[in-house]
């Protein structure tokens, strides 16, 4: 079976007494498939996020916004009622699916941001 890892290092040198860290992230896919691609996101309507052949059995997704000025929102609903994230320049959110969620839908603000999204099913 493949499996997707990734790790994340948390410095923190305000809090003590933790000052560093690292997240191991690892997961065994039951099916193999996965979409990579960058797509592009207005302001005027929440876009739904293209996820290639995975139609089905989604088990984590990566959202990266690639835009140096504009901030996009992502919701688990097409109007924008179900925000779970605000992704500003640069940053990223790392999710595992939940399978009630019928798709993942994304608004830019002020102008149109290009975001990275990478998926693999469960």
């Amino acid at each position: 079976m493949p499996t997707t890892t990734g790790s994340i290092t948390l410095s923190l040198s305000t809090v003590p007494p933790l000052t560093t860290g690292t997240v191991a992230l690892s997961a065994t896919q039951a099916a193999t498939g996965g979409y990579y691609a960058i797509q592009s996101f207005p302001t005027v309507s929440w876009t739904a996020v293209y996820l290639g052949a995975i139609t089905q059995d989604l088990g984590y997704i990566f959202f990266k916004n690639n835009s140096t000025t504009n901030y996009v929102e992502v919701a688990v609903d097409n109007a924008g009622a179900k925000i779970f994230t605000k992704l500003t320049p640069g940053k990223f959110a790392f999710i595992q699916a939940h399978s009630g969620v019928a798709g993942y839908w994304i608004r830019a603000n002020t102008a149109s941001c290009p975001v990275l999204v990478w998926a693999v099913k469960a």
